[in-house]
């Protein structure tokens, strides 16, 4: 399986999944132009994305489906009791060309693709998803790493995983109401760094560091972090363990 980051932080999301038969985009938080350029630069025809799956409804995440879904008729799934709140984020959703609600696991094509809650400031799922030789998991937004979410990651070969802020930097911002709402809905950098120790010792060895904020962390700084916890825990970074970021409108291979 292929996993591209074709944008991920606090200013829009947006990642590209490859299988066998399959292309799926998990979450469309960049303008249709963006995603459209974006894609054609990685060699992929929009026109051959199959799903556009949505982990949740913050315009960050949904910014372009409704355009993308439109136009290039794609399926879109998201959280069956989101799709009202969503008109309020996009617009009128009634004319996508096929919606889908989703409570549990569900298939698109040759992928079966697991959701899982996450604790965050509104209601926000990782992906776990499952090809015929590979399993991955996608959790761009994320308060708390905990056993729930540790156990649909387990047989992952590749966890992509929220990474957002560093505490000394994020201490600094003059916006005390911005700082409170990063805080209380993802993961710092040391907490990213444990989840991801905790991870490695289950034998997962590929991670990706996700949904960075510009105002408060930098690609280096939480690389850092994660790299310096694994070397503690005993494990050598790029040998044992192989770390990468995803960052604010880069295109970069995950996998």
């Amino acid at each position: 399986m292929k996993v591209i980051s074709l944008s991920s932080g606090n200013e829009g999301n947006c990642f590209y999944v490859e299988a066998e038969q399959t292309r799926i985009l998990v979450d469309a938080g960049l303008p249709l132009e963006k995603i459209e350029e974006k894609l054609k630069n990685i060699g992929v025809d929009p026109i051959k994305i199959n799903a556009v799956v949505i982990t949740n409804i913050e315009i960050t995440h949904v910014r372009g489906l409704k355009e993308f879904v439109d136009l290039y008729k794609a399926k879109a799934f998201v959280y069956y009791s989101e799709w009202f709140d969503l008109e309020e984020k996009i617009g009128d959703v009634d004319d996508f060309y096929q919606t889908n609600y989703f409570d549990g696991p569900f298939r698109v094509r040759d992928l079966e693709i697991v959701p899982f809650e996450t604790t965050h400031l509104i209601k926000c799922f990782g992906f776990t998803i499952k090809a015929r030789d590979s399993e991955i998991s996608l959790i761009p937004d994320i308060g708390e790493f905990n056993d729930t979410v540790m156990q649909n990651v387990r047989n992952s070969s590749f966890v992509g995983l929220s990474c957002c802020y560093d505490l000394k930097s994020l201490a600094n911002m003059q916006d005390k109401r911005k700082m409170l709402a990063i805080r209380d809905g993802h993961l710092s950098n040391k907490a990213c760094a444990k989840a991801v120790v905790k991870m490695a010792k289950e034998g997962i060895k590929n991670f990706a560091l996700l949904h960075l904020h510009s105002e408060s962390n930098k690609p280096e700084l939480a690389l850092k972090t994660v790299n310096d916890a694994l070397k503690e825990a005993g494990f050598s970074p790029e040998t044992d363990v192989f770390v990468k970021t995803a960052e604010k409108d880069r295109i970069k291979e995950l996998i």
